[in-house]
């Protein structure tokens, strides 16, 4: 099998893609929290409706019992999980990747997680293959 990038916007690239056709979606959208222009969707609903639209070509091209794994901000997870699951998916699991911050910024905290969505697209009791976890780095 042959490994490649392609640069296009991930709906022109979703929307050619065959239905029922990938095992697992990794994606890392931008989280609304304004950073960009790029990354300032107005409000949460409209965020909300940006990520069912892409959602739903997700959920299409995935085979049955599919998984998506997408990152997300700490501000706008709940965004996120429930435009998710609005187009179908369930939720297996959510888990944090931690990671040491900076001191905080002006009277703000600093976050020092992002929260990771895990869906899948068929039964939520489906174990997931953790074999090639490496347990004695997990904490």
């Amino acid at each position: 099998m042959e490994n490649r990038v392609i640069k296009t916007d991930c709906l022109d690239l979703l929307r050619s893609l065959e239905t029922d056709s990938i095992d697992v979606i990794l994606t890392d959208p931008p989280y609304n929290i304004k950073i960009a222009e790029w990354d300032d969707f107005g409000s949460n609903e409209n965020y909300r409706k940006w990520i069912e639209e892409w959602g739903r070509e997700v959920f299409r091209v995935l085979k049955k019992d599919g998984l998506i794994i997408s990152f997300s901000g700490h501000k706008t997870y709940h965004v996120l999980a429930t435009g998710l699951e609005n187009v179908g998916f369930k939720i297996k699991d959510m888990v944090e990747w931690v990671y040491w911050s900076t001191m905080p910024k002006k009277h703000n905290l600093k976050s020092c997680h992002e929260p990771i969505f895990i869906g899948v697209k068929g039964d939520v009791s489906r174990k997931l293959n953790t074999d090639n976890v490496d347990r004695k780095s997990v904490v």
